[in-house]
């Protein structure tokens, strides 16, 4: 009997501890599959947070008159200016005198969206002032004063409201993020930027080897001409013969030409050009090439003229290397400020960085491309074509005149048959501009703001008449791109909690 009341203990002790030790496992794994979760959610829970922000940079950037915008539009800034977003109406609650207003969410545009439980949960129904999405200017302690930033030296600064005509002020907002049981309080800032486009020259290229052949036409000319210049308006020497107009007798117009004046040589305000404000002292009077000594043109050319850099002109060609041939009876001019510049260690950016971003990502989340060029010679358009490095474009496929930027995500050839590409603004090759597949035609390869070529340009082989024109036009690139893409940079996030 000892024997099996002692068998019958130790069973209930055994079984008592695998008991013990399933509880523990369960809870063990319970415990783990909890923390998995909450990790899981601390993770998600920054998504919504950055979903919050994005909503805000989108409807920051908006148009006014757009019905989502949200910002302060007032001259001087008013500095208890406060917007806050939410899941449902409260704009009844607007406050235009203490400068509080309400907007809903977009998410609340979404299908079947329910307030009590949003696709991403970053504000609330009515307002909270801890828990509510909010963004409000970044303010002195006393309320008087506005902080700005300035984009060129990355720094904040306090300053008067009215400061916002020449900086843009800096916005604080306040997202309450969660998911699950994770929730995470951050304070965000951001300011508008201006897109401000990096090019040194009217055409630049890694490489240049252009040997021109046929009935080619390629003038450069990096003074700086006016956004009105005429698209038929090319850079030839004045001295001598105009290039042919592809498929027409008529002769091209000079972008060095002037209102009027007597003489072989007429002088006088230039029609094109940027001015400065003594015109006698930029390189042969009224802003092109005439020596008044020698009275002859094209005699004692400056390669580089402080007054030059004055009315804004920049190089005609920028690149690592050039050879820039002629044969037959092609022409070429190359104009500038100097006319060439060539280094070793130059490079040609990337088309973000030459947009002042700091990603593509960011880039093209500002920048709605189009993917087919069209022929819009007054809207300002972003154009994406080619499919990556390996693919190539034909250009001009349609007879086009446009504004704004091309950028290419590939090479160019160049396509015959009888129709002309003109462009104000910017056009960016990622790859290489290559030489004619199928010569003949004719055709106007034209551009008024700058070209940048990241790979190479090649031997240029065609016939027909064609002509190849680039004219740096600082107007061109700010009024065509800069203006149309402001955008909302980062540049400061706290996580509170």
């Amino acid at each position: 009997m000892k024997r099996e009341g002692i068998a019958l203990v130790t069973t209930i002790m055994i079984l008592l501890m695998l008991s013990l030790l399933a509880a523990g496992m369960f809870f063990t794994v319970k415990n783990e599959m909890a923390i998995s979760r909450y990790q899981a959610n601390s993770v998600q829970v920054i998504s919504v947070a950055e979903s919050a922000l994005d909503e805000i940079k989108h409807r920051m950037n908006l148009p006014p008159s757009d019905p989502y915008f949200i910002g302060d539009t007032s001259v001087p800034l008013n500095p208890n200016w406060k917007t806050i977003i939410l899941f449902e109406d409260n704009s009844n609650s607007d406050d235009s005198l203490t400068g509080i207003f309400y907007k809903t969410s977009l998410q609340t545009n979404l299908p079947d969206f329910d307030p009590d439980n949003p696709e991403m949960d970053y504000t609330t129904k009515e307002p909270d002032s801890l828990l509510s999405l909010t963004i409000r200017h970044k303010t002195s302690e006393d309320g008087t004063q506005i902080y700005f930033y300035d984009s060129k030296t990355e720094k904040q600064f306090l300053g008067p409201p009215s400061l916002v005509v020449e900086y843009p002020p800096v916005e604080v907002i306040q997202i309450t993020a969660r998911s699950g049981k994770a929730v995470k309080k951050i304070l965000a800032e951001i300011s508008k930027q201006e897109v401000n486009i990096k090019v040194q020259s009217a055409l630049s290229s890694s490489t240049i080897a252009w040997q021109m052949t046929g009935n080619t036409d390629v003038y450069v000319c990096g003074h700086n001409h006016l956004l009105s210049t005429p698209y038929n308006v090319c850079p030839f020497d004045p001295t001598t013969p105009p290039p042919h107009q592809p498929g027409s007798s008529a002769p091209a117009v000079s972008c060095w030409a002037v209102e009027g004046g007597t003489g072989s040589y007429q002088t006088g305000r230039p029609l094109y050009h940027v001015e400065i404000d003594s015109c006698d002292s930029h390189p042969g009077k009224n802003h092109y090439f005439y020596n008044y000594y020698n009275n002859t043109w094209n005699i004692n050319r400056l390669e580089y003229d402080p007054y030059c850099t004055r009315a804004g002109c920049l190089a005609g060609i920028a690149t690592t290397s050039s050879s820039v041939g002629n044969y037959g009876a092609t022409k070429s001019h190359i104009f500038g400020n100097p006319d060439i510049i060539i280094k070793y260690d130059l490079t040609i950016p990337e088309l973000y960085q030459v947009l002042g971003y700091s990603s593509e990502a960011e880039m093209n989340e500002a920048i709605n491309w189009e993917t087919t060029l069209v022929n819009d010679p007054t809207t300002i358009r972003y154009f994406k074509l080619g499919s990556g490095l390996g693919s190539v474009v034909e250009i001009p496929s349609i007879s086009s005149q446009t504004m704004g930027i091309i950028w290419v995500n590939g090479s160019v050839r160049l396509r015959a048959g009888s129709r002309s590409f003109q462009h104000k603004g910017l056009l960016y090759i990622q790859g290489d501009l290559l030489e004619t597949s199928t010569p003949g035609g004719n055709y106007d390869f034209w551009i008024l703001g700058a070209m940048m070529v990241k790979g190479y340009i090649d031997n240029i082989h065609t016939s027909g008449n064609k002509r190849m024109f680039f004219m740096y036009s600082k107007d061109a690139l700010t009024q065509t791109v800069e203006q149309d893409l402001r955008f909302y940079k980062l540049i400061g996030w706290k996580e509170v909690y």
